[in-house]
């Protein structure tokens, strides 16, 4: 069976319904009405790890250890026995009376010119630790974009995923807990930090966005990986950090091809419907391909469908156009 992930399948762009933006794609609509619906992962995150097999019980998106896997994937599986944080870069825009936060992860695809650089990542990590050596926290750069925080202990702070925080106003979003005042003073002080670093300040003069400061998630220790499920026959070195560190880690790896397509997702975080029904566009063109098959398809939003090849032949089952998220209930 083909296990084919799609976050941000349906946006959310409701100004596209009944407008001549949304794109008619036939094999994806086929597929949505003919194939079994029933509840799946509500996030991207939790279907990796549901099919490899991590038990993830009692936590919510917040609390999910991503970043211990990220890191083993991008550091090219080395070990980390301290718990670890996503410490992401992000460009903070003021907005009115409000500030808006944005990441890195795209920029070198979309906007190359704003895409920080290895040696730009390394300065800005080698002024954060000689600044917060005495607090015990080292920023640790193994990839330009995606950066991670260890320390020795769990913080007693809840964190909000990025992907809600992106584009929106970062006061709705801050750290809530017990410590989440020792951690919102560290985040303004990172801030100040990092303004007045030579190397913020060259990427300001050249017109490419600076880094205002970090967004903290997916905090944990690195999780047991069962694995059973899925292979890595269609993970590249490019592909998600999150997939590529289970299946590194997964004891005993599966034999179903496993399929990712974030085009959607991005697009969705970057505000952009036009990419969005591109992405989808090309994800229609690559299915006819794939319903030969067995396929489930998770949504990433509490849905999935099994499609069978047989189910072609459920004639009554009319196509219907995409719609918006929240309107397609299994």
């Amino acid at each position: 069976m083909i296990h084919l992930l799609v976050p941000g399948l349906f946006g959310p762009f409701p100004r596209f319904e009944g407008e001549p933006g949304l794109p008619r794609l036939p094999a994806l609509e086929r597929l949505l009405a003919r194939a079994d619906p029933a509840r799946g992962p509500s996030s991207y995150a939790r279907a990796l790890f549901r099919l490899f097999g991590v038990d993830v019980a009692g936590l919510d998106d917040a609390q999910l250890p991503t970043a211990a896997l990220c890191h083993h994937a991008d550091s090219g599986g080395a070990a980390e026995p301290r718990y670890l944080l996503h410490a992401d870069p992000v460009h903070l825009r003021p907005d009115q009376d409000r500030v808006l936060g944005f990441d890195f992860a795209s920029a070198e695809e979309t906007a190359p010119a704003r895409a920080l650089g290895p040696e730009e990542a390394q300065a800005f990590a080698r002024a954060f630790n000689a600044h917060f050596a005495d607090d015990g926290l080292e920023l640790r750069v193994p990839h330009p974009a995606r950066w991670y925080l260890a320390l020795e202990r769990a913080p007693q702070v809840d964190f909000h995923p990025l992907a809600e925080m992106v584009g929106r106003n970062i006061d709705l979003f801050l750290p809530q807990g017990p410590e989440a005042g020792r951690w919102r003073a560290w985040m303004n002080e990172i801030q100040m930090l990092f303004h007045d670093l030579p190397v913020n300040q060259a990427r300001e003069a050249r017109g490419a966005w600076p880094v205002g400061g970090l967004w903290f998630s997916g905090g944990g220790r690195m999780p047991s990986v069962p694995g059973g499920w899925v292979s890595s026959s269609s993970l590249d070195r490019e592909s998600c950090c999150l997939a590529r560190g289970l299946m590194m880690r997964a004891r005993h790896p599966g034999s179903d091809p496993l399929v990712i397509v974030q085009g959607p997702g991005r697009a969705v975080l970057d505000g952009d419907p036009a990419a969005w029904a591109a992405a989808l566009r090309d994800l229609d063109a690559a299915l006819p391909g794939m319903l030969d098959e067995d396929l489930m398809l998770y949504g990433c939003d509490g849905r999935q469908w099994h499609w069978r090849p047989a189910m072609r032949r459920r004639w009554w089952r009319r196509p219907r156009p995409l719609r918006p998220l929240g309107d397609q209930a299994p």
